[in-house]
């Protein structure tokens, strides 16, 4: 979850960061299970399974939970005019 979840961190709500937790707890499991006896590779210490993975799939789910909408922060600053951006204004 800590992989995942590194992208993420100042971005999301908390409800978002335990979703991007648990999910990236699944995906690190099947690739560290799963993924590896399909592609039948010797990964020892697990890296691709757990740091590629989990960080993939870290990156994605921080531009879904960035949303105002979803917890994310409620009024980010639109850098090219310098105003204020509305929650119902933002879109993913």
């Amino acid at each position: 979850g800590l992989v995942a979840i590194t992208p993420a961190a100042g971005n999301v709500g908390i409800l978002g960061a335990f979703v991007i937790g648990i999910a990236a707890g699944i995906v690190c499991l099947w690739g560290v299970n799963g993924l590896k006896r399909l592609l039948k590779v010797d990964d020892s210490l697990d890296v691709f399974g757990v740091h590629a993975l989990g960080g993939i799939l870290g990156a994605l789910l921080t531009g879904v939970f960035n949303a105002p909408q979803l917890g994310g922060p409620s009024y980010p600053v639109d850098w090219f005019t310098g105003k204020l951006v509305a929650a119902a204004d933002y879109s993913i």
